[in-house]
């Protein structure tokens, strides 16, 4: 089971406007377009596990634009398995990404040479027609960055094919995000001498989990959670510094 994800019992957060809010608790969870310009799932709908207040710092960036109040939203989920699941904190997830990468990299020189195609001659008889769909949406999809190069997420496009080659429901990932708290208090940064990229904890580090079918979210779980119960107990220097969208990532 995935960091952040269990069977029975899970909790996640999603953090939108009021007005949002309102119509998920009347009518549940609906799948949006694809877009591109985002993380994981390019239709998917996007939840936080263990850290209710990252979804709230997502509630207000969402009700600031729309000039209306925040709302986070907790919710429980039914019906999956581990085998719905692309987990991309671990390595077969990865991997998986990375096909969905040279499946892309495959139709892209298939496009660019049409005259002499290459498609692999190891393709099973029952996957035929799937795969050919697949193929048929990136094609699509490289014909779409055309077109919107300054707002494309390679990794949600070659994930979307990876959903559709899996079957999958759930995609779970490792963001990080944020500054550190690796403070420098003499005026000199720490490097680290194996990984020298490695710049301490990012604060808004966190698990998200983007969910590709609705219908495994339950609808009588949604509830709608109190600011005071998300910040209660944390220090309020802490919690002003996680919702300060303003705050720019570490480099």
């Amino acid at each position: 089971m995935p960091i952040g994800l269990k069977l029975e019992g899970n909790i996640l957060y999603h953090g939108t406007s009021f007005g949002r809010a309102e119509a998920i608790s009347n009518i549940g969870f609906k799948k949006s377009v694809h877009r591109y310009d985002r993380w994981l799932g390019s239709d998917g709908i996007y939840f936080v596990s263990n850290r209710p207040l990252i979804a709230l710092r997502f509630a207000e960036i969402c009700a600031n634009e729309e000039a209306t109040g925040p709302a986070v939203l907790a919710v429980s989920l039914s019906d999956f398995d581990d085998e719905s699941i692309l987990d991309l904190t671990s390595d077969i997830g990865l991997n998986n990404l990375y096909r969905g990468y040279s499946r892309l990299e495959r139709i892209f020189k298939q496009t660019k040479h049409a005259s002499h195609p290459r498609t692999t001659d190891t393709y099973f008889v029952d996957l035929t027609s799937k795969l050919d769909s697949i193929d048929g949406v990136a094609k699509g999809i490289l014909a779409l960055n055309i077109s919107e190069k300054n707002s494309f997420n390679w990794d949600s496009a070659a994930l979307r094919l990876v959903a559709m080659e899996c079957n999958c429901q759930i995609i779970v990932a490792a963001i990080h995000e944020g500054t550190t708290f690796n403070l420098s208090f003499s005026g000199e940064n720490y490097h680290h001498r194996i990984s020298r990229n490695y710049k301490g904890l990012k604060f808004r580090d966190h698990i998200e989990v983007c969910i590709i079918e609705p219908s495994i979210i339950s609808k009588e779980s949604i509830e709608f959670i109190n600011k005071d119960d998300i910040t209660n107990g944390l220090e309020n220097t802490f919690v002003n510094t996680i919702l300060d969208y303003r705050t720019p990532d570490a480099e």
